[in-house]
């Protein structure tokens, strides 16, 4: 499998921003999973960050890791590499 290959089935946030090496290669399976279970804004449904594809936002890069990171401010989920 190549790298494109793997790149077409990440959508989402993940993929517009570009994200997509981060999330496949800084992130644990866990660290993902982590993610997944616990993100889930209002009306995006579940696994929006990698399964819904985005044609435009006026959302910056920044500004949605800023948001990301606000979803894990427990003590617990500091490790988690945001």
């Amino acid at each position: 499998m190549g790298f494109f290959t793997i790149n077409r089935e990440i959508e989402g946030e993940i993929e517009y921003f570009r994200l997509q090496n981060w999330w496949l290669n800084d992130l644990t399976k866990k660290e993902q999973s982590v993610i997944l279970s616990i993100y889930k804004p209002l009306g995006m449904g579940d696994q929006s960050l990698i399964k819904r594809k985005i044609y435009s936002t006026t959302q910056t890069a920044i500004g949605f890791l800023s948001g990301l990171s606000s979803w894990f401010q427990k003590p617990e989920y500091r490790n988690i590499r945001i």
